[in-house]
């Protein structure tokens, strides 16, 4: 009996061993996934490829073939791993897969995603990846997990922003940079800026008006339609007739709507013509003058020049007092009409954006 229970009790804790050493190396599988998560080099890539992705999808910039393939042949070489995990082996497959997406090679993305797919179902990365080779397949029920639903916040704010339902955008992007690692707020924030920037923008938007809200800068005759488009402000001195570019320009240069506020001073800006580029100060001298014509203003407005040249100085560090446009700045600036961009300088040369234009004119209304 004795002998019974001995090896009783020795099968059972052989068993519960082998059982232990089971669950153990369980353990250490899911660890060792998602140690791999986590390596250094892994992050490193994922970082470099959403920061190309967040410029691609902004538009600004083309993504150059050979920046993508050093990533490429990178990731080959870290397939190269035997002891890869083969979710970790997708998910790098559809990273350049995605490479090939934004350098427009769809192709051989195709081929790629084919290979993620056949490697592990249902991995987040080559999901994504299939959204964007064929965005018009609905993937709103795709069974993914809740650690990645972030990932497709992300992917249809990208879309919203595609289809220019920019609030929607906005919207889904807060919600994906909740959970997301932070070098993705930094490498979409400008994609997510520009939503918010652009979501005014809507069905009754004129295409014209839609259009000069997308440029990163605009000339003198777009400043004057868009104006004229979208206010009543130039109504007292156009009538609302229908003119030519030509002569609507000449009309509103007439009107002394682009002279500057202080003629004796020195100017800042040439000639003006109707394909002259906006810049900050030439903006702020045509809503100031349109500012001074709504407001009646003849007698008692302030004079800057006088008062900041008694006090000695200029109150904004890059617009000097004998700046022929110093008084237009200056009241743009009070009336909070337009800002400082730093909270020091004006920026006088640099270009304004439809986007800017449009939200300092909306402050004229």
């Amino acid at each position: 009996m004795k002998i019974f229970f001995y090896k009783l009790f020795l099968t059972i804790t052989i068993l519960t061993t082998i059982f232990s050493c089971a669950s153990i190396q369980e353990d250490i599988v899911l660890s060792s996934t998602a140690g791999e998560e986590s390596r250094g080099d892994f992050l490193l890539v994922e970082q470099e490829l959403v920061n190309m992705e967040g410029t691609f999808f902004l538009g600004k910039e083309k993504i150059e073939a050979a920046k993508a393939d050093e990533l490429i042949k990178k990731i080959d070489s870290m397939l190269g791993d035997v002891n890869l995990q083969s979710a970790m082996q997708a998910k790098l497959m559809a990273f350049q897969g995605r490479l090939c997406h934004i350098t427009e090679r769809l192709a051989s993305a195709k081929v790629y995603h084919q290979q993620a797919a056949n490697t592990y179902k249902g991995e987040i990365q080559s999901i994504i990846l299939g959204i964007r080779l064929n965005p018009t397949k609905d993937e709103s029920d795709l069974p993914v997990a809740k650690t990645d639903q972030a990932f497709l916040s992300l992917e249809s704010a990208i879309q919203f922003y595609q289809k220019e339902d920019y609030s929607q955008a906005v919207a889904k992007f807060d919600e994906a940079f909740i959970s997301l690692p932070d070098f993705y707020r930094t490498s979409y924030e400008p994609l997510r800026n520009n939503a918010w920037n652009l979501k005014e923008i809507s069905s009754k938007t004129t295409s014209e008006a839609a259009s000069i809200l997308k440029q990163d800068s605009i000339n003198v005759l777009q400043m004057i339609k868009f104006t004229q488009n979208t206010t009543d402000l130039l109504y007292k001195f156009t009538a609302s007739k229908k003119l030519s570019d030509d002569s609507l320009v000449k009309l509103i240069a007439s009107c002394g709507l682009l002279n500057a506020t202080n003629p004796d001073g020195v100017q800042s800006t040439g000639i003006i013509r109707k394909d002259t580029t906006v810049t900050r100060i030439l903006a702020a001298r045509f809503l100031w003058n349109i500012y001074l014509g709504k407001t009646d203003l003849t007698e008692g407005k302030k004079n800057y020049v006088q008062i900041f040249s008694s006090a000695g100085f200029s109150p904004v560090k890059d617009l000097p007092l004998d700046c022929a446009d110093f008084d237009a700045v200056l009241g743009c600036i009070e009336n909070e009409i337009m800002e400082l961009p730093d909270g020091i300088n004006f920026f006088p040369e640099d270009k304004i954006t439809g986007v800017e234009f449009n939200a300092s004119l909306n402050k004229l209304k």
